[in-house]
């Protein structure tokens, strides 16, 4: 146990202590609430604040940190456990990434049916339009919206 000086009076006090035993100033709003993982602030006051009023959703907690901080299930189960254990957020954290196989940006890409590649075009209106020009209606190309450039399939 230590003491601080209380932020309103500047009184000494404990640092357990909810609210300065001279003045009334509460001092849960003035503990940390930001947290440095790997080098990147975070706002953890939701922890607290979640498990307050949730205290049977535990997992979702972890889930909601580990999205937030794109840590392992090991590391955000300790450190939720570690915050609701002292009821105080910690002011720095050192977590193991969790590894993904692949970049969020290449969960979205359209891949070739044929080879399988994302390097790929899209067929464009001019390109559309001189098949119309050349083949008339029976043109394939005006279906197609998407060209594989490494194995030069359309569809």
């Amino acid at each position: 146990m230590a003491l601080i000086k209380c932020p309103e009076c500047g009184k000494e006090i404990s640092d357990k202590s909810d609210k300065c035993i001279h003045c009334g100033f509460p001092l849960t709003k003035t503990k940390n609430k930001i947290c440095i993982i790997n080098g990147k602030e975070y706002d953890l006051s939701f922890v607290l604040d979640f498990y307050k009023d949730h205290p049977d959703e535990k997992v979702k907690l972890i889930g909601t940190f580990r999205r937030m901080t794109n840590c392992g299930l090991k590391d955000a189960k300790d450190v939720i456990d570690k915050i609701l254990e002292t009821n105080e957020i910690p002011k720095v954290l050192i977590l193991k990434q969790q590894e993904s196989s692949k970049p969020k940006e290449e969960y979205n890409k359209p891949k070739c049916p044929t080879c399988g590649s994302t390097n790929l075009s899209k067929v464009s209106t001019m390109s559309k339009a001189g098949s119309v020009f050349m083949w008339g209606l029976f043109s394939q190309k005006v279906k197609k919206t998407w060209h594989c450039n490494n194995c030069k399939y359309e569809w």
